[in-house]
């Protein structure tokens, strides 16, 4: 893979994205109860689009390191997926939007599908498995 610098580009998105998150997340929050069409037409994919701007941000962010030319080594990754995992677990638990914590799990589950069967570490898609069911859970008892 051909070595390419972090330009100031990327960065820009990736802390636009990491600032616009939490916007969002109060965004949920103080919308209050929202039920039936109101819900699906309105909070629902505006919590979907906040969970996979969170995604995507953590994903970016792998990405850029790796095309940066820096050593991809486990220890990166898995800090990578802990800092995922803690920080997709705080924001469901905040807003207590089990949609929000649905996108952050395709997204986990997507990185377990590629590293197990693409890049075939099993120990990288399996941790990246693990904090899937305690983001659903947040979300369950938070907000």
């Amino acid at each position: 893979m051909p070595r390419r610098d972090i330009d100031g580009t990327r960065v820009a998105l990736i802390a636009t994205a990491l600032v616009a998150l939490p916007a969002a997340v109060w965004t949920i929050r103080s919308a209050g109860p929202v039920q039936g069409w109101a819900f699906w037409l309105g909070a629902a994919p505006l919590q979907l689009l906040a969970g996979g701007i969170s995604a995507a941000t953590r994903v970016k962010v792998g990405s850029t390191i790796k095309w940066s030319g820096a050593p991809v080594r486990a220890g990166w990754q898995l800090a990578l997926l802990i800092v995922a995992g803690v920080l997709g677990t705080a924001v469901a638990w905040w807003s207590g939007s089990l949609v929000y914590a649905g996108a952050v799990v395709w997204a986990l589950v997507g990185i377990v599908l590629r590293t197990i069967v693409r890049d075939r570490n099993l120990a990288i898609g399996a941790s990246a498995g693990l904090p899937g069911p305690v983001v659903l859970v947040a979300a369950a008892v938070g907000g």
